[in-house]
């Protein structure tokens, strides 16, 4: 009985493992970098981040300034990355955005003239035209991760202002929900446990 237990909990372990790399590796496969870092990818710090609190157990954060790491704490891979603008000029807002667009492509969507939204499945990033297909359908598409910005200010309203001393904020957010969706998991099957 015992030498059965031992033998079904490693294969569990190397299951998920494999299940947890696979899904590391396809995230990574798609490219999306923010900082100079890498979603799905190790993280290896440079010796500018400094370790923040754990964001859900099994995790870790790092910051530099005000670009945020989290990585899964077993395997130091990268599952979002986070980044805070707190006063944008309008120059610096309509810099950003084009820098994210070239980066990125043209949004999946956006919502409310103040978020910009990119989802990436295993194909790649999915187009407006594909996104307005799926919700007329009323299909879901399988997310390996979303890129998203958002502002304070109307985007295009606040861009074209002149003055320069007007400021808006904004963060931007790359992270991949099949990652993050384990770790949250987690965290409620724990706190179901302490309640």
């Amino acid at each position: 009985m015992k030498k059965t237990l031992i033998v079904m909990m490693a294969w569990f372990f190397v299951s998920v493992s494999g299940f947890a790399s696979s899904e590391f590796d396809k995230v990574q496969q798609l490219g999306l970098t923010h900082g100079n870092l890498l979603l799905g990818a190790k993280f290896v710090d440079s010796g500018d981040f400094v370790p923040e609190r754990e964001a859900w157990p099994g995790t870790r954060r790092y910051r530099r300034n005000s670009l945020v790491v989290a990585v899964e704490a077993r395997t130091q891979r990268i599952i979002a990355l986070f980044e805070e603008y707190p006063a944008l000029s309008p120059e610096d807002l309509k810099k950003l955005v084009g820098t994210l667009v070239a980066r990125f492509g043209e949004p999946t969507f956006e919502a409310h003239d103040r978020m910009l939204f990119w989802y990436f499945t295993s194909k790649g990033k999915v187009s407006s035209e594909e996104f307005e297909r799926l919700r007329e359908s009323g299909k879901v598409p399988e997310l390996l991760a979303v890129a998203k910005f958002y502002c304070n200010q109307n985007i295009i309203d606040f861009a074209d202002k002149k003055r320069r001393d007007d400021k808006a904020k904004a963060y931007f957010t790359v992270y991949s929900p099949a990652l993050i969706k384990r770790f949250v998991r987690i965290e409620t099957i724990h706190k179901q446990k302490i309640n």
